[in-house]
C-alpha cells in the first residue's frame, strides 16, 4: 500500500506545481484508514494541523493542500465546491484513488449530485466529472 500512495503524492505535488497559481486545483487528501479517538489518528492529526500551520503544507503528501483523518462526506464535499465562484458552469473533474468501494461511492455522488442539477433546470452551478484509479 505504502508504493500507490508514494504513487499517488507524488502525482498530486506534480499537478499542483504544474498548476500553480492557476485556482484550479485544490487538493484534499483524506486518510481513511485511521479511527476516530484512536491515539495514532489524534496524533496524525496534530501533526497535520501544525505542518499547515507553520508550513502551509500538508505534513502527509507534502503538497499545498491539507489532509483529513476519515471518510469524506460527499455530498458536503461536491456541494462546497460546487458553491465557489470559479466553478459556476464549468465542468470540475474529481479525481480519487482508492478501493472500489470507495471510488463506487463517488461516482455515485458525483452522478446523484449531476442528476439533481438537471432535474431543478440548474444551469449556473457546476457539472461534476469523475475520475479515478482503484487499488486494494
Amino acid at each position: 500500500r505504502l508504493k500507490e500512495f508514494e504513487w499517488l503524492a507524488e502525482l498530486m505535488r506534480e499537478v499542483e506545481d504544474a498548476l500553480e497559481g492557476t485556482g484550479l486545483l485544490e487538493v484534499i487528501f483524506y486518510a481513511t484508514a485511521t479511527k476516530a479517538n484512536d491515539f495514532r489518528s489524534v496524533f496524525l492529526e496534530y501533526f497535520e494541523e501544525t505542518s499547515q500551520l507553520f508550513a502551509a503544507r500538508s505534513a502527509l503528501t507534502n503538497t499545498r493542500g491539507y489532509s483529513i483523518f476519515g471518510r469524506p462526506d460527499f455530498d458536503k464535499l461536491l456541494s462546497r465546491v460546487a458553491g465557489k465562484e470559479q466553478t459556476l458552469r464549468k465542468t470540475v473533474g474529481v479525481y480519487t484513488c482508492g478501493p472500489p468501494p470507495m471510488t463506487g461511492s463517488l461516482s455515485t455522488a458525483v452522478r446523484t449530485y449531476n442528476e439533481r442539477r438537471l432535474k431543478m433546470h440548474d444551469t449556473e452551478s457546476c457539472t461534476f466529472r469523475h475520475f479515478y484509479q482503484n487499488f486494494g
